[in-house]
């Protein structure tokens, strides 16, 4: 059996569990608060706010869902459609990693507004922003890759669903460093939320 194979039949899910990370950020209220804040007249200030808790959101959820998923197919048995539910958590995964990048890029923003608050640079999440946007890369360039035939026989053609984490040829994460990356995002949601506010 290819090292490749292997990827695909990851016998524990070692995702650590952000249940009690929401998943529903805007829907629970907490942007009620940013319309009480000092600032929030201000039409960029609010885009940027409202679109930062949407895609913190999202990235929440595709990852508790795709998490969800791997522990379903170990837990499968091998009659099963285990490729399947294998698929489906990749597309989910896939999905959160796209959104933490433009989380990410969101949370840079605001980051950059005078009249927001102080978010640090040296935070995980905007430190490796880079890394994530390679991932988030090799994700996105696969089609063209595909159409102009420059991915090898044997090489992966989705991310790859490991046991400690994700894969698509050359760029790796583990589902440790994506926790907390998301966690991230949570504790500068509050933070921005709050910031100004008169409630």
């Amino acid at each position: 059996m290819s090292s490749s194979e292997t990827h695909w039949k990851p016998t524990s899910c070692q995702a650590p569990d952000i249940s009690l990370l929401s998943s529903d950020l805007v829907g629970e209220g907490i942007m009620k608060k940013f319309f009480h804040a000092a600032e929030s007249h201000e039409t960029k200030t609010r885009a940027l706010r409202w679109g930062y808790l949407r895609l913190v959101d999202k990235c929440t959820y595709e990852y508790s869902r795709g998490r969800e998923l791997l522990q379903a197919f170990v837990s499968s048995k091998p009659s099963e459609d285990r490729i399947g539910i294998m698929l489906h958590a990749a597309n989910h995964f896939e999905t959160c990693i796209g959104s933490l990048h433009r989380a990410a890029k969101y949370l840079e923003a605001l980051r950059r507004d005078r009249t927001g608050p102080k978010i640090p640079h040296s935070i995980a999440v905007l430190r490796d922003i880079g890394r994530i946007r390679n991932v988030r890369d090799a994700i996105e360039h696969t089609d063209e890759d595909i159409w102009k035939q420059r991915i090898s026989p044997g090489d992966p053609h989705v991310l790859q669903v490991k046991e400690t984490g994700l894969a698509l040829r050359k760029e790796e994460i583990s589902y440790q460093e994506l926790a907390k990356w998301i966690q991230d995002l949570h504790e500068q949601a509050t933070l921005i939320a709050e910031h100004g506010a008169n409630v």
